[in-house]
């Protein structure tokens, strides 16, 4: 099933950000932002942000089409969803959710995997690029999830991010780069495995610590990097360029002294639009008990700043195209994404911003209403990036 809204915004006309103070100062590139200079809060519209929304309810049909996946990886006419565990990379035809099957397995054999951190179709080639969790390598599969080969990595990748130029046969790697692990942050290498150029880990070497992330958002014609760390550091975003990692933004808080472990830890995460930078600052904190242990989720409370007027706020994201809020505002490879794993919450909260909506936004609701199976496998949100 899949609901295609092809909208410039969620009620018609233009919409634009909200206008906000400047919050942001720049030195050369780098553009901060001190959080305890930042106090107002706006509504964000969608709409703001992207050009349009397709809505697509993956596949139920067979217990295998079902996943726990959540990163999310797209091409012009397929889906692929991995990252977890326990769950094999699952592809998926864009238009109408079919499940065309497994990228490769869990496992220890040829193709296998322990989990995909990060992921890459190449359509015109049928091949999807894999990079797994501690491994040293590409795993290469093709779309019928047959395992055709691997490329070697320079450096071990514990976490890593890749971005293929298969025209050019040159690949760039981003890792956690863990002490007595990978000697680079970053680097560009063939599909042999030498390296082209490269950033030494220095000062971005971590102790092995898997809670660690490094991000790459690709929403950019610049290859972003930066690194989430649970100690309070004064985290900031990278654009990688000839050799150099040039710091572009940073959120700063004044007075932070260095945590004690995760329970005081200010975390801070960034993305990249066209036109805004993104800072979430991981102040709230979700405990859901299962069985005798518990599991913490950090929600970051976020803020945008224009790149170039460094006007910004914090913001909540609104979802114009079908009411409702958007908890974590995720942006990658060029589209928002979201990932509902709960189709039955999905509809409940359609149902809830039924009444408040506008009789276009009702409309659009009424279908999905009428279209989504609340027992049925994930909803997907896919919306292109303004450029």
């Amino acid at each position: 099933m899949i609901v295609a809204l092809a909208l410039s915004c969620g009620d018609g006309g233009r919409v634009d950000v909200p206008q906000a103070a400047v919050i942001g100062s720049r030195e050369g590139d780098l553009v901060t932002v001190n959080i305890r200079e930042v106090s107002d809060t706006v509504d964000m519209p969608l709409s703001a942000w992207v050009e349009d929304l397709e809505i697509v309810q993956l596949d139920g049909s067979s217990d295998d089409a079902f996943t726990n996946g959540y990163k999310i990886c797209l091409s012009d006419n397929y889906i692929l969803i991995f990252g977890n565990i326990t769950n094999a990379t699952k592809l998926y035809e864009r238009k109408t959710g079919k499940f065309v099957g497994n990228i490769g397995n869990v496992g220890r054999g040829p193709g296998e995997y322990f989990a995909i951190y990060s992921a890459q179709i190449d359509e015109p080639n049928g091949l999807i690029y894999s990079q797994p969790w501690q491994m040293r390598e590409i795993l290469v599969h093709n779309l019928r999830g047959e395992f055709t080969g691997r490329i070697p990595l320079a450096n071990v990748a514990e976490k890593g991010n890749i971005r293929v130029d298969v025209p050019n046969r040159v690949i760039t790697v981003s890792v956690i780069p863990f002490k007595g692990g990978s000697n680079s942050a970053v680097w560009v290498q063939d599909f042999e495995g030498n390296v082209i150029d490269s950033v030494a880990a220095g000062r971005f070497a971590v102790n092995p610590d898997y809670s660690n992330e490094v991000d790459y958002n690709g929403n950019t014609d610049a290859f972003d990097f930066s690194l989430l760390r649970w100690s309070n550091q004064p985290d900031t975003l990278y654009h990688y360029e000839n050799k150099v990692l040039k710091p572009v933004f940073t959120v700063t808080i004044d007075g932070l002294e260095p945590s004690k472990g995760y329970a005081d830890a200010v975390t801070r995460t960034y993305n990249e639009l066209p036109g805004y930078f993104l800072g979430g600052v991981g102040q709230n904190r979700k405990v859901e008990k299962r069985g005798n242990s518990e599991s913490t989720t950090v929600i970051p409370v976020w803020m945008y700043v224009d790149k170039k007027e460094l006007r910004g706020a914090w913001f909540r994201l609104r979802n114009d195209f079908v009411g409702g809020r958007v908890e974590y505002p995720t942006f990658t490879g060029g589209y928002f994404v979201s990932n509902v794993s709960d189709p039955f919450k999905f509809v409940e909260q359609l149902e809830a911003a039924r009444g408040k909506a506008s009789a276009a936004v009702r409309e659009r609701i009424d279908g999905l209403l009428k279209s989504i199976d609340p027992e049925g496998n994930n909803v997907l949100m896919l919306g292109r990036v303004k450029q």
